[in-house]
């Protein structure tokens, strides 16, 4: 198992030249496993016509908590700016409308506002 400072770093590379994923601390695995959910994602699109998966999805509930945890991720400004157009090129929603037709367009507004408000300090 990896552990920083338990292997030294000629091995880490050589195991890093051939491809080997690296799973992180808590179980998280970096690239591999990101792909596979963007591609579930764009297949969920494709079927339901938006990125808005729910987050108690029965028929893949991991994609629903991934779903959730790219906009936690992306709000706290986790997310890499190569994940972030990934999901942009799909249309990806940033902020998830509740349904109600004036939701969508109060987010925008308020990030609208935010913005200003950094800009001009008040």
């Amino acid at each position: 198992q990896y552990r920083s400072n338990s292997m030294i770093s000629e091995r880490v590379k050589e195991l890093e030249r051939i491809g080997f994923e690296w799973i992180g601390p808590k179980g998280k695995c970096y690239d591999a496993s990101w792909s596979k959910r963007l591609n579930e994602l764009e297949k969920y699109k494709r079927e339901h016509g938006h990125c808005n998966v729910p987050q108690q999805y029965k028929e893949n509930p991991q994609l629903g908590s991934w779903v959730n945890t790219q906009r936690r991720f992306y709000i706290q400004n986790k997310l890499s700016s190569e994940r972030v157009e990934a999901l942009e090129r799909i249309a990806f929603e940033w902020i998830r409308s509740t349904g109600r037709p004036d939701d969508a367009s109060w987010w925008k507004r308020f990030g609208e506002l935010e913005e200003y408000k950094r800009g001009h300090g008040h």
